[in-house]
């Protein structure tokens, strides 16, 4: 029986980084590709497992790349791109007080912060767990076993919901009951399959 869902923050409760190398190719006058392919690398993985800060993964890209935009205007970019998606908040507020609700995501420090003071969701959870907190990411198998601990609960007594398949996979093996997320619609319409929500 289904008492604790979990959920990812980014692509599915937020919006998240992915889609800012749209705007920095645009200002670069560079092709997406090439700018994706500086982006997601090792400091990527360095800043969302805590191991180095935002301005340490802005600095250390746009030297490399030769990046001739300043770092206020990097970070800012980064914040512009996190904006709630519709209706996943009001899914969030009909399962409150049903069930017991988490939150794991693969996200940095810097931005949590930002989001958690611009959209306030973090009151929404029982608990939450962050990479940058513990060094390690989805789909690592360690940090589904860390948020179960936190949450005093089995895999085989919760949901969990992430937007990437990998992460989904990961949690499917472990036992958990899964959605991966597309739109709120259609997780509102999988909860209903669940009989999680009316």
């Amino acid at each position: 029986m289904i008492t604790t869902i979990i959920f990812d923050l980014s692509e599915v409760l937020l919006t998240g980084f992915w889609g800012i190398q749209l705007k920095l190719a645009s200002l670069l006058h560079l092709d997406v590709e090439t700018v994706t392919r500086a982006l997601y690398g090792k400091e990527f993985d360095d800043l969302l497992h805590g191991k180095i800060s935002e301005r340490a993964f802005w600095q250390n890209i746009r030297e490399r790349n030769s990046w001739d935009v300043p770092l206020r205007e990097l970070e800012a970019l980064a914040r512009a791109g996190f904006t709630e998606i519709e209706g996943t908040r009001n899914i969030i507020l009909q399962l409150q007080g049903r069930y017991t609700l988490g939150l794991l995501s693969n996200h940095a420090k810097e931005w949590i912060d930002y989001c958690e003071g611009t959209f306030a969701y973090q009151k929404m959870f029982t608990a939450s767990l962050y990479s940058f907190e513990v060094g390690i990411g989805k789909p690592e198998k360690r940090i589904y076993d860390l948020i179960l601990n936190k949450m005093g609960e089995k895999p085989e007594n919760c949901l969990f919901i992430d937007d990437m398949s990998k992460n989904v996979i990961a949690a499917q093996k472990l036992g958990f009951t899964t959605i991966q997320f597309t739109t709120s619609a259609v997780l509102h319409s999988e909860l209903r399959k669940l009989q999680v929500i009316c």
